[in-house]
């Protein structure tokens, strides 16, 4: 609740100028016609992550993720009614058991990580720099190794 109300107020404190069009035919097509602004900040989005090779692919790979979720969790009521011959107020037992497990395999990994790293002597910025790489395209000098 704090958090909530503390990004309220920051963003209450952003100041805004805008200026206004003076030219009547923007100002009548913007009015009219939001649809077609719309539709052309939508395909100037695509045609920029269209045009970046990276962002093609994690946005490729991110549709991908999120159509396999949705249909993960349309097909989680099915099981659990047809399969499982439960109520479907039953999906929030076996989302509770997920969590768990999110938490549990979250936390497992890190100690997985942890002693990985104690035995095999990988330098301490190497995780760091592994997970600046998958989010960006170029990897930091201090992450390659040395030969």
């Amino acid at each position: 609740m704090v958090s909530f109300l503390a990004a309220a107020a920051l963003t209450a404190r952003i100041r805004i100028t805008e200026t206004h069009v003076a030219d009547a035919a923007a100002r009548h097509e913007r009015l009219i016609h939001p649809l077609r602004r719309a539709a052309g900040q939508v395909g100037a989005g695509f045609r920029f992550l269209a045009g970046i090779p990276a962002l093609r692919r994690v946005t490729f790979a991110s549709a991908i993720a999120a159509f396999a979720v949705g249909a993960g969790d349309a097909t989680s009521y099915a099981v659990i009614s047809q399969g499982l011959h439960r109520a479907p107020q039953f999906i929030g037992v076996t989302q509770v058991a997920h969590g768990i497990g999110a938490i549990a395999g979250g936390l497992s990994g890190l100690l997985i990580a942890a002693a990985v790293l104690v035995r095999t002597h990988i330098p301490a910025e190497l995780p760091e720099a592994a997970l600046t790489a998958s989010t960006s395209t170029s990897i930091p000098r201090t992450a390659r190794p040395s030969r």
